[in-house]
């Protein structure tokens, strides 16, 4: 994982997309994550959201790049996109059973 990891920051560093976004999931955990990639301009999230039917023990997960809690519930990730703000605006929930919001931030490009 490090080693892929490191591949996929310095691709994005290489070739700095206009407002990238990293989503993953089928992990039973929802987290979101934040670094600096060299040359990007920006703050890179890594927003990954799962499950909506299983979900992993409550358990400690070292992540210093972690923004707020590590969400061990049922949960789905909702992405809401600002095309008319300037600078453009995506905000991100993490939400689960009952309209309950463990997670949100706001993301700039």
């Amino acid at each position: 994982f490090p080693t892929a990891r490191q591949r996929l920051l310095d691709l994005l560093s290489k070739t700095r997309p206009k407002g990238a976004l990293l989503l993953s999931g089928d992990r039973h955990i929802a987290e979101i994550s934040k670094v600096r990639v060299p040359g990007l301009g920006y703050d890179l999230y890594d927003v990954t959201s799962s499950g909506l039917t299983h979900v992993s023990q409550p358990h400690e997960e070292p992540n210093q790049h972690r923004v707020g809690e590590m969400v061990a519930k049922l949960n789905y990730g909702l992405i809401t996109i600002d095309w008319a703000s300037k600078p453009l605006t995506a905000t991100v929930h993490i939400n689960g059973d009952n309209q309950a919001t463990y997670l949100t931030q706001a993301i700039t490009f």
